[in-house]
């Protein structure tokens, strides 16, 4: 009797183990430690590009799905506008219908045309190089025969090698070593992710005209502000800044307290990059590379267009914090006092309105 009910014992101690042993452990699984791809993917990871309970990233020399790859790429470029889809083989209550419509509003990743989506087909390197030409609206007709100095390249049509023209110059891919770049070859998960990361990292500049202004600079104005506009003045570009209220009189001499600036926290990159600083989304600015070129706020023009003006350090800092703490995912309205020192903001006070 007593041998059974060790064995009962024996067996149940068993089972519970299975059952923990067989549960998704993310952190572990993801071991990526000297990997090529190590930093871009633990980038994604870390920014909720893939969640925690998935192991999409776990095989990264392993091929990607159409699944993982829009699952990744509408978050790590925010996607939010989606278009009806009929796909026998995308239940429409699931989470993969949602990822699907977004991809299909994009129009970077489509079924097949015979009502099918394939989620769980490879997507090839060129399938991968037309994702991202129609995700940053690259200009596939420059001419530029980039994709020439690969020998297999040879055999592709030339809408093909006008797209891998526009992603290799603009060194999202790169060939490999013995002068292939390997078009109809499944893109695996860290080459995805790289692509992707890089993609993300350099998103089309907005085109702006500005305008100089008329006046000459004054160490408590705004670049072309008029010294009879003391409640707001516009900058060179048009940028609305209001200037503090309140002066204060040290040793018989007005000193300016500061301006007050209204805008969106953004990274100096990302701003370089995105037309609408709006659309930037908090997982992006907290990416390393966007933080370490350093937040500041973009104040909108009249024209429509912004204005950017990057933090000191402690206005750095502040912005991390807010970043932290903010229940938005973008669009994140600040409103900044300090004062404006070439083309700094020494910052007294950041707050999220």
């Amino acid at each position: 009797m007593k041998i059974k009910q060790n064995i009962r014992k024996i067996m149940f101690f068993v089972a519970i183990m299975l059952i923990f042993t067989a549960l998704p452990v993310f952190a572990q699984a993801v071991n990526l430690s000297g990997h090529w791809a190590e930093q871009q993917i633990s980038d994604f990871i870390d920014n909720g590009f893939v969640p925690l309970n998935d192991d999409g990233l776990c095989r990264p020399d392993d091929s990607i799905t159409r699944a993982e790859f829009i699952y990744i790429a509408n978050r790590a470029f925010g996607l939010t506008e989606k278009s009806e889809i009929k796909c026998s083989d995308v239940p429409a209550d699931s989470s993969l219908a949602e990822d699907v419509a977004k991809a299909k509003a994009a129009g970077y990743l489509k079924g097949n045309g015979k009502g099918e989506f394939r989620p769980d087909d490879p997507v090839s390197r060129l399938e991968a190089a037309k994702a991202i030409a129609v995700l940053l609206r690259l200009d596939t007709s420059a001419g530029v025969p980039a994709a020439n100095q690969f020998k297999d390249a040879a055999g592709l049509s030339e809408q093909d090698k006008a797209i891998l023209d526009a992603v290799i110059m603009k060194k999202y891919f790169h060939g490999y070593d013995n002068g292939t770049i390997r078009p109809s070859v499944n893109i695996t998960r860290a080459e995805a992710v790289v692509v992707l990361y890089r993609a993300l990292t350099d998103k089309p500049a907005p085109v702006a005209v500005v305008e100089p202004g008329n006046n000459k600079n004054s160490s408590n104005m705004m670049p072309g502000c008029k010294s009879s506009e003391s409640d707001k003045c516009v900058g060179s570009a048009g940028a609305d800044v209001k200037q503090a209220e309140s002066t204060q009189k040290v040793d018989g001499a007005m000193e300016d307290k500061g301006q007050v600036f209204e805008g969106v926290l953004i990274d100096k990159h990302c701003f370089s990059l995105e037309a609408d600083p709006a659309a930037e989304t908090k997982m992006c600015l907290q990416m390393a590379a966007c933080e370490a070129s350093g937040y500041g706020v973009a104040v909108k023009r009249s024209d429509g267009t912004y204005e950017f003006y990057q933090f000191d350090a402690d206005g750095h800092n502040q912005a991390k914090e807010i970043l932290n703490q903010t229940a938005k995912s973008s669009n994140i309205i600040i409103v900044v006092n300090g004062v404006l020192d070439g083309e700094v903001i020494k910052v007294s006070s950041i707050s999220e309105k």
